[in-house]
């Protein structure tokens, strides 16, 4: 059995042939496609599960913190033969949690792992984590390495993932939903604050959930209609664009916020799954809102729609605001009106 000190990370990521690429520019060791199925079991503490795939096989415990930031966990790794009858013996002694399909692209660098993941039913990610099972490495050490890929592969704090997998696959599509809100609003903050707009006489109308693929698309639309009711789903540019009245809000602060747009992802999609803008509605003229931040520069692509024009702001960590004049649900009844 190995005793095994790490410090990792996880994020979504959006665009897994690019993080691929860049670590085979670097000399990455790609160690194969791992097609693993991990059933976590009712520890009493911790984490426990049995892996199973084409290349790894084990039983591993591991104990952390939920934090999105780079993070310390022990762990308590037995290499087991693929046919090992383990599961029998702890679904009936101990009981199954819940069960995590994946397909997993692993590389190496030196004594750091590379994991490209595709989840089911979750997505995309990647997860940096930098090893030491002969103690010649101690945590801060470990933490330098893991930042330092954190910084080479490009990674954005706002897509940093504090649970597990398992946690995720575990947790409800409504309470997921509001936590990632949450999250997205709370890393909004610091980018609402530095524009010096006056929000307090702004409505937060809508948020918008980007996905990355079709099936995506297809996935989240069945999960947000089983929590909220469809206003309108309608082709535009193209590609299909939902949008739901949440049954529950979302509160952040003292805001609700009850209204989601799912669009279809375009064929050269930039986002990763989640939370990427916030719509607010104003009640001055373009011209003298825009007069009145000049400091700010506004992007104009979609002044001049026919319904509903709006402006945009985006920002260096790759989120954005828009503002227009009517609520997204008020132009869905008008535009219904008119059929």
């Amino acid at each position: 059995m190995k005793n095994i000190l790490n410090v990792e990370i996880k994020s979504r990521c959006k665009n897994p042939n690019e993080i691929e690429q860049t670590l085979i520019n670097l000399g990455a060791d790609f160690k194969g496609v791992d097609h693993q199925v991990d059933t976590y079991f009712d520890a009493r503490k911790g984490r426990l599960k049995l892996r199973h795939g084409n290349i790894e096989n084990s039983l591993i415990f591991y104990d952390r913190s939920n934090s999105a930031k780079s993070r310390e966990s022990h762990i308590l790794l037995e290499k087991l033969g693929p046919e090992s009858n383990l599961l029998d013996i702890l679904s009936e002694s101990i009981g199954i949690k819940i069960v995590v399909d994946k397909k997993r692209k692993i590389f190496f660098i030196e004594n750091v792992k590379f994991h490209v993941d595709e989840v089911e039913n979750l997505g995309q990610f990647v997860e940096i984590e930098a090893i030491c099972i002969d103690g010649s490495k101690n945590i801060e050490e470990l933490k330098v390495q893991c930042d330092h890929y954190i910084s080479v592969l490009k990674l954005q704090e706002k897509d940093f993932v504090e649970l597990s997998y398992s946690d995720m696959v575990n947790e409800s599509f409504d309470s997921k939903i509001n936590r990632e809100a949450c999250k997205f609003l709370e890393s909004l903050k610091p980018s609402l604050i530095s524009t010096n707009i006056d929000f307090e006489g702004l409505i937060l109308d809508h948020l918008c959930y980007r996905v990355t693929s079709r099936e995506e698309y297809q996935c989240f639309f069945e999960s947000f209609k089983n929590i909220g009711k469809l206003l309108v789903e309608s082709s535009v540019g193209g590609r299909q664009i939902a949008t739901f009245k949440l049954q529950t809000p979302i509160v952040w602060n003292d805001l609700m916020i009850d209204v989601i747009e799912l669009p279809e992802p375009k064929s050269a999609n930039k986002y990763a799954t989640g939370f990427e803008h916030a719509e607010f509605v104003i009640s001055d003229d373009f011209q003298i809102f825009m007069k009145k931040y000049s400091h700010l520069d506004f992007e104009l692509d979609a002044i001049s729609k026919k319904i509903n024009p709006d402006i945009r702001l985006s920002f260096d960590t790759g989120e954005s605001i828009k503002f227009h004049h009517q609520s997204l649900e008020s132009v869905i009844e008008y535009e219904k009106s008119i059929d």
